[in-house]
């Protein structure tokens, strides 16, 4: 679970905060249009002053507030990672599962945070000890009487 949630492009790898939300689109908006629309060049963008920005590929901009380039892209190593930047780290993963759908209990938040600082402390990686925390999701026994 952790590692789609890292592959995906919708997540920072640097600090692993959701930056961008599915959206879905309804189309049946759009039928109640009129035939008859217009489109026209915004005003600003038809003045001589006007110079557009550079080609995406050669622009510099930043993906994530954090200072990441891209959404695969980290800035620190292993080694740099302090026990409350792993704690912070840790958060932002929780509440970008959270957002992506993933319901958790009280008790399997709590196992899922307790794995993954002792994983940690034990010596794996980021991504290792947040990977055998969710995982802690997965094996969670289903309650009884509940119907998916």
């Amino acid at each position: 679970m952790f590692q789609e949630m890292l592959n995906s492009s919708s997540c920072c790898s640097n600090c692993f905060r959701q930056l961008r939300v599915d959206v879905t689109v309804d189309r049946r908006k759009w039928d109640d249009l009129d035939e008859e629309r217009t489109e026209s060049r915004p005003a600003e963008h038809t003045t001589l002053e006007y110079v557009p920005g550079p080609p995406v590929s050669q622009a510099r901009h930043r993906f994530c507030s954090c200072g990441a380039h891209g959404a695969h892209t980290r800035i620190w190593q292993d080694d740099e990672i302090s026990p409350e930047r792993f704690s912070t780290l840790l958060k932002s993963s929780i509440t970008t599962a959270q957002a992506k759908g993933v319901r958790m209990t009280h008790t399997e938040l709590r196992r899922l945070v307790n794995t993954a600082i002792h994983h940690r402390r034990n010596g794996d990686s980021v991504n290792d000890a947040l990977s055998a925390g969710f995982a802690v999701l997965e094996s969670a026994p289903e309650p009884e009487g509940l119907t998916p």
